[in-house]
């Protein structure tokens, strides 16, 4: 990229936008990211209406009421992508404002939101680990909005270095343009690191709290899970042989009172009731944090393969990365709707009865 240094601003001097982007770039964020997430934005509205309804209580339904939160912000604050990073499609991509939302808004509270959903998803996957162990599982149970408000902390702290205390918006350079012998300029403004990032400690820790926020909490998400489909597993094949040895031994023995056999035949039911509702528990939690996993996972590598690959490829890299966050964030409520029987049967009560009457 050729550019002329103007000495009298101190400003590089560009005589067009596609010498800050491709057009590639400029019509994916317009045609089909900002499309994505006005979609996702819309379906997650849909969940959450859903999530409100007073027959779906419940621990799992808290998890997904918050992770539902998080992703309608995310999204919502993406659907303005078209505006900010639009390139040479638009007149105002570089405007000063729009960079100072896409600093605050699209990459500051969107990370904190994705950093706290999947903390949450974490807190809700060691929940069902512990369900296994009663005592534990109280325990676990009494801190959880306790842990909820300490993890949102965490999320606004560990955010904060990458895209607060290193980086700004700022002047990077003039668009001159030709208008028969008059020329004009417009200041261009970027959101880039600014003279804390070149400190050798900030950048340092600020890399190592990228890695954390990003590839090690989803490893340790999926680590989790991992744990609580053996320990499940486990848990049932106990349930299967202790309700295989009653039924046994009431077969052998004869049990004379007709009441007592229909008082064991009660519990037997309620046993088997409990055990149908733990394990739909805890398959849709390890479907929907798996899925976390499989969204944000490409994201986590991000700045691995920044110190690695040219920039051309890192920032079709980022393209990529954007397409699968905002398809896995907007697309769970069919996961829902296909794993989770209660809610299936709430949207249809409310969209399919109230809203669409036969």
């Amino acid at each position: 990229m050729n550019l002329t240094w103007n000495n009298s601003t101190g400003l590089y001097m560009y005589f067009s936008k596609l010498q800050l982007s491709t057009r590639f770039q400029d019509v994916t964020n317009v045609y089909l990211l900002a499309p994505l997430a006005f979609i996702g934005t819309f379906l997650i509205s849909l969940k959450l209406i859903v999530l409100m309804d007073s027959s779906l209580k419940g621990r799992m339904y808290q998890f997904l009421m918050i992770t539902g939160v998080c992703d309608f912000v995310k999204l919502m604050f993406s659907t303005l992508i078209f505006l900010f990073r639009c390139g040479a499609l638009c007149s105002f991509g570089y405007n000063y404002y729009f960079k100072l939302y896409e600093q605050i808004c699209y990459l500051y509270i969107s990370n904190i939101c994705l950093v706290y959903a999947t903390l949450v998803s974490i807190v809700a996957s060691l929940d069902r680990l512990f369900a296994f162990n009663p005592s534990k599982a109280k325990r676990s149970a009494d801190y959880f909005v306790l842990k909820c408000i300490i993890l949102f902390a965490f999320s606004i702290i560990i955010n904060f270095p990458d895209y607060i205390l290193t980086r700004s918006v700022k002047e990077i350079g003039l668009l001159v343009t030709f208008s028969g012998e008059n020329r004009s300029f417009e200041i261009l403004y970027s959101s880039g690191d600014n003279q804390n990032a070149k400190i050798v400690w900030i950048k340092t820790l600020t890399f190592v709290l990228t890695i954390l926020r990003k590839l090690t909490l989803l490893i340790i998400l999926i680590a989790i899970n991992a744990l609580v489909a053996v320990k499940f597993q486990s848990h049932m094949k106990k349930k299967r042989t202790l309700t295989s040895s009653k039924v046994h031994s009431l077969s052998v023995s004869r049990v004379e009172s007709t009441s007592t056999t229909e008082t064991n035949q009660t519990k037997t039911s309620g046993d088997k009731k409990i055990d149908k509702s733990e394990r739909a528990v805890t398959k849709m939690i390890m479907i929907i944090c798996i899925s976390t996993f499989f969204g944000n996972i490409m994201d986590s590598f991000t700045p691995i393969l920044f110190f690695l690959v040219d920039s051309v490829t890192y920032n079709y890299y980022i393209l990529l990365s954007n397409c699968t966050i905002f398809i896995e964030h907007s697309f769970d409520i069919f996961l829902l709707y296909k794993f989770n029987d209660k809610f299936r049967s709430t949207f249809k009560k409310i969209f399919m009865t109230k809203i669409i009457p036969s």
